[in-house]
């Protein structure tokens, strides 16, 4: 009589996260820090009557590898890194005006603030 292995779920779900980031991080295994492993950076958006308010936390970008476009209702933030470019899309409900738009960025915090325009969609 054959002896098996106890099934363990859990386990067939950690050997397929392995694979995929085996996957993202060019095969190196989770030795060297990624951006796949650590994940989307964190965002806040808040608005009021006259403006959305967007918070990101970039830790490890500089000002200078990021980029901020608002295009047909939809605030996307772009991190160009060495292994790649990571895009965030925000749509927003309403209508923004991207003429009237102020980014900050200081110590890995994006701050946007969007007016709002005084059209419905």
């Amino acid at each position: 009589m054959k002896t098996f292995g106890r099934w363990n779920p859990l386990r067939e779900v950690q050997d397929f996260r392995h694979r995929i980031l085996r996957a993202f991080n060019g095969g190196n295994s989770g030795k060297q820090k990624s951006r796949a492993t650590t994940g989307p950076p964190l965002v806040s958006i808040a608005e009021d009557d006259s403006e959305y308010q967007i918070t990101a936390e970039l830790p490890d970008s500089r000002r200078d590898n990021v980029s901020i476009t608002f295009e047909d209702g939809v605030l996307s933030i772009k991190q160009c890194q060495r292994d790649g470019a990571i895009v965030q899309d925000f749509p927003l409900p309403g209508n923004g005006d991207s003429r009237q738009m102020d980014i900050k960025f200081k110590d890995g915090i994006l701050k946007v603030r969007l007016d709002k325009s005084g059209t419905a969609a």
